[in-house]
């Protein structure tokens, strides 16, 4: 039986006729009986760490996760007891500071491929065809999907308002960015992340490139578990096409799942 590794953290078993059982500490991929995720572990909070920190690890964060759900630390019971008196409570976390704290929260793995949290390297199949080098990608979080582009071979680039300490731009991309280089632009699960006084700014963006990837989830945070609404966009698939589809050509619409649609668009052919 051979193991081969991929680059988001998954493992593919092969050598043999019938789908094994799942190594320690991965569990079966639904699509594919001979691949395994590794399982989310649970909060640090649950173990050890309890007696070590207010929250979650070596540092205060506004997350915690209780039973495969993340939950703020007020609404956790086990950190909320050992947290400070309610009075003295930093107030929650907005803007950039709240997916700068999730970004580098250990236990959330927020965004990370090797834990299945990285929509972009998890759809890459499904958009590899699009894409024409060079590529920006605009809310590229981690990096994860940036390296996963650059190791099919594809010329990228990335541009965040979180500062991850990686090679890419920092700047809130729903400013005026000079994009003129970029032949195509993917934007995966940004659009319900901003709110739609700026997000003209971001197709403006979106506009100056030849090819445009996007995903859209139509579908609350809390609803995913989240006890703070991260998602200040929420629209309907039917609401999200209509938008777009004033500003680019959309050459197809691929179902990710059930509430998370993907977008594959030309730049808006100008009319004589």
């Amino acid at each position: 039986m051979r193991m081969r590794e991929h680059h988001d953290g998954s493992i593919t078993v092969s050598g043999v006729r019938r789908p094994p059982p799942p190594p320690p500490g991965y569990e079966r991929y639904a699509g594919d009986p001979f691949r395994f995720f590794p399982i989310l572990q649970e909060c640090e909070h649950r173990t050890v760490k309890v007696k070590e920190s207010r929250c979650c690890g070596d540092k205060e964060l506004p997350f915690c996760t209780k039973d495969g759900r993340f939950v703020l630390r007020s609404d956790c019971q086990k950190c909320g007891k050992a947290d400070q008196p309610k009075a003295e409570t930093p107030p929650p976390l907005k803007d950039a500071a709240l997916y700068q704290a999730l970004y580098d929260d250990k236990t959330l793995h927020y965004g990370q491929a090797r834990f299945d949290r990285c929509p972009g390297v998890r759809y890459l199949p499904k958009y590899r065809s699009h894409l024409i080098s060079p590529i920006i990608d605009l809310g590229c979080g981690t990096g994860d999907t940036l390296r996963a582009m650059q190791d099919e071979g594809f010329v990228a680039q990335g541009m965040d308002w979180i500062d991850r300490g990686l090679n890419h731009t920092v700047a809130d991309i729903t400013e005026p960015q000079d994009l003129s280089i970029y032949k195509t632009a993917i934007c995966i699960d940004v659009l319900e992340h901003v709110s739609d006084d700026k997000l003209l700014g971001l197709i403006k963006n979106l506009q100056q490139t030849m090819h445009q990837v996007v995903t859209v989830h139509c579908k609350s945070s809390k609803e995913r578990g989240f006890s703070q609404e991260l998602h200040t966009n929420i629209k309907t698939q039917q609401q999200w096409a209509e938008l777009l589809i004033q500003y680019f050509d959309i050459e197809d619409v691929i179902t990710l799942a059930a509430h998370r649609f993907m977008y594959l668009m030309r730049r808006k052919h100008e009319e004589a």
